[in-house]
Protein backbone atom coordinates (compact mmCIF):
# COMPACT_ATOMS: atom_id res chain seq x y z
CA UNK A 1 0.00 0.00 0.00
CA UNK A 2 3.20 2.77 0.79
CA UNK A 3 4.50 1.79 -2.54
CA UNK A 4 1.24 2.28 -4.31
CA UNK A 5 1.38 5.55 -2.60
CA UNK A 6 4.73 6.92 -2.94
CA UNK A 7 4.24 5.81 -6.84
CA UNK A 8 1.17 8.18 -7.18
CA UNK A 9 2.92 11.34 -5.73
CA UNK A 10 6.21 10.78 -7.89
CA UNK A 11 4.12 10.33 -11.00
CA UNK A 12 2.38 13.61 -9.57
CA UNK A 13 5.69 15.23 -9.24
CA UNK A 14 6.61 14.16 -12.79
CA UNK A 15 3.32 15.70 -14.36
CA UNK A 16 3.50 18.87 -12.12
CA UNK A 17 7.42 19.41 -12.91
CA UNK A 18 6.43 19.18 -16.50
CA UNK A 19 3.78 21.75 -16.62
CA UNK A 20 5.33 24.19 -13.65
CA UNK A 21 8.33 22.88 -12.15
CA UNK A 22 8.77 25.60 -9.11
CA UNK A 23 5.48 24.16 -7.73
CA UNK A 24 6.66 20.42 -8.03
CA UNK A 25 9.79 21.50 -6.40
CA UNK A 26 8.27 23.92 -3.49
CA UNK A 27 5.52 20.00 -3.24
CA UNK A 28 8.61 17.95 -3.27
CA UNK A 29 10.24 20.51 -0.20
CA UNK A 30 7.27 20.54 2.04
CA UNK A 31 6.95 16.72 1.65
CA UNK A 32 10.35 16.21 2.61
CA UNK A 33 10.30 18.35 5.67
CA UNK A 34 6.93 17.00 6.50
CA UNK A 35 8.41 12.85 6.00
CA UNK A 36 11.26 14.20 7.97
CA UNK A 37 9.10 15.19 10.55
CA UNK A 38 7.02 12.06 10.49
CA UNK A 39 10.31 10.57 10.93
CA UNK A 40 11.48 12.21 14.24
CA UNK A 41 8.56 12.42 15.82
CA UNK A 42 7.94 8.25 15.19
CA UNK A 43 11.26 7.40 16.52
CA UNK A 44 12.57 6.54 19.58
CA UNK A 45 14.20 8.86 22.28
CA UNK A 46 17.92 8.89 22.57
CA UNK A 47 18.02 8.13 26.56
CA UNK A 48 16.59 4.64 25.13
CA UNK A 49 14.27 3.00 28.01
CA UNK A 50 13.98 5.85 30.17
CA UNK A 51 12.86 8.27 27.09
CA UNK A 52 9.60 6.87 26.98
CA UNK A 53 8.64 6.66 30.83
CA UNK A 54 10.33 2.89 31.27
CA UNK A 55 12.83 2.14 33.58
CA UNK A 56 15.36 -0.49 32.84
CA UNK A 57 13.85 -3.84 33.89
CA UNK A 58 10.67 -2.83 33.91
CA UNK A 59 10.38 -4.47 30.04
CA UNK A 60 11.60 -8.03 30.26
CA UNK A 61 11.87 -10.77 27.09
CA UNK A 62 11.18 -14.22 28.68
CA UNK A 63 11.19 -17.70 27.43
CA UNK A 64 13.23 -17.24 24.40
CA UNK A 65 13.36 -19.83 22.19
CA UNK A 66 14.87 -19.33 18.49
CA UNK A 67 14.85 -22.36 15.41
CA UNK A 68 16.30 -22.11 11.88
CA UNK A 69 13.61 -20.69 9.44
CA UNK A 70 13.70 -21.23 5.54
CA UNK A 71 17.24 -20.20 4.28
CA UNK A 72 19.47 -18.72 6.73
CA UNK A 73 16.65 -16.82 8.77
CA UNK A 74 15.47 -17.90 12.02
CA UNK A 75 12.24 -17.55 14.05
CA UNK A 76 12.35 -16.37 17.78
CA UNK A 77 9.35 -16.34 19.71
CA UNK A 78 9.50 -14.97 23.12
CA UNK A 79 6.96 -13.32 26.02
CA UNK A 80 7.20 -9.51 26.47
CA UNK A 81 6.42 -8.10 30.14
CA UNK A 82 5.44 -5.44 31.00
CA UNK A 83 6.55 -4.77 34.62
CA UNK A 84 5.41 -1.05 34.83
CA UNK A 85 2.82 -0.36 37.30
CA UNK A 86 0.73 1.56 35.02
CA UNK A 87 2.09 2.34 31.86
CA UNK A 88 0.94 0.41 28.90
CA UNK A 89 3.64 -0.87 26.31
CA UNK A 90 3.24 -0.51 22.87
CA UNK A 91 6.45 -1.16 20.94
CA UNK A 92 9.63 -2.54 21.96
CA UNK A 93 13.26 -2.29 20.40
CA UNK A 94 15.27 -6.12 21.03
CA UNK A 95 18.27 -6.98 20.54
CA UNK A 96 18.68 -10.26 19.76
CA UNK A 97 22.26 -12.27 19.63
CA UNK A 98 23.27 -15.42 18.84
CA UNK A 99 26.06 -16.89 20.83
CA UNK A 100 28.83 -19.73 20.33
CA UNK A 101 29.47 -21.11 23.48
CA UNK A 102 31.48 -24.45 24.07
CA UNK A 103 30.11 -24.14 27.64
CA UNK A 104 26.30 -24.40 28.56
CA UNK A 105 26.58 -21.94 30.86
CA UNK A 106 26.92 -19.23 28.69
CA UNK A 107 30.13 -17.33 29.97
CA UNK A 108 32.55 -15.65 28.02
CA UNK A 109 30.55 -16.73 24.62
CA UNK A 110 31.32 -14.83 21.45
CA UNK A 111 28.37 -12.98 20.10
CA UNK A 112 28.76 -14.20 16.14
CA UNK A 113 25.29 -12.90 15.17
CA UNK A 114 23.26 -9.53 16.23
CA UNK A 115 20.06 -8.14 15.39
CA UNK A 116 17.75 -5.34 16.64
CA UNK A 117 14.30 -6.30 15.84
CA UNK A 118 11.01 -3.85 16.19
CA UNK A 119 8.15 -5.74 17.95
CA UNK A 120 4.88 -3.81 17.47
CA UNK A 121 2.31 -5.10 20.15
CA UNK A 122 0.13 -3.61 23.46
CA UNK A 123 1.33 -5.47 26.48
CA UNK A 124 -1.13 -3.65 29.30
CA UNK A 125 1.17 -2.91 32.86
CA UNK A 126 1.71 -5.91 34.98
CA UNK A 127 0.71 -8.25 31.79
CA UNK A 128 2.80 -10.40 29.12
CA UNK A 129 2.31 -10.86 25.48
CA UNK A 130 3.50 -13.74 23.31
CA UNK A 131 5.23 -12.08 20.21
CA UNK A 132 7.26 -13.80 17.76
CA UNK A 133 9.05 -12.91 14.15
CA UNK A 134 11.69 -13.73 11.77
CA UNK A 135 15.19 -12.71 11.85
CA UNK A 136 17.92 -12.91 9.35
CA UNK A 137 21.20 -12.39 10.93
CA UNK A 138 23.27 -11.98 7.71
CA UNK A 139 25.53 -14.39 5.97
CA UNK A 140 27.31 -16.16 8.74
CA UNK A 141 30.07 -18.50 8.18
CA UNK A 142 29.63 -21.24 10.71
CA UNK A 143 26.47 -21.68 12.53
CA UNK A 144 27.26 -23.65 15.37
CA UNK A 145 24.55 -27.06 16.07
CA UNK A 146 23.23 -25.36 18.84
CA UNK A 147 23.89 -21.50 19.30
CA UNK A 148 22.65 -20.22 22.66
CA UNK A 149 20.54 -17.11 22.26
CA UNK A 150 20.05 -13.97 24.09
CA UNK A 151 17.50 -11.12 24.05
CA UNK A 152 17.51 -7.90 25.67
CA UNK A 153 15.24 -4.86 25.19
CA UNK A 154 16.63 -1.59 23.68
CA UNK A 155 13.94 0.66 24.07
CA UNK A 156 10.09 0.36 24.79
Amino acid sequence: MQWLLLAIIVAALVFAAYRQPKFAFGLLAVLLVGLLGVVIWTGPGPGGLQSSGFEPGQVRVENLVVHSDYGESFRFQARLVNHHPDRLLRRAELRISMLDCATPDQQNCPIIGQVTERVTTEVPPGQARDIADTVFFGRLNQIPQTPQWRAEVVTA
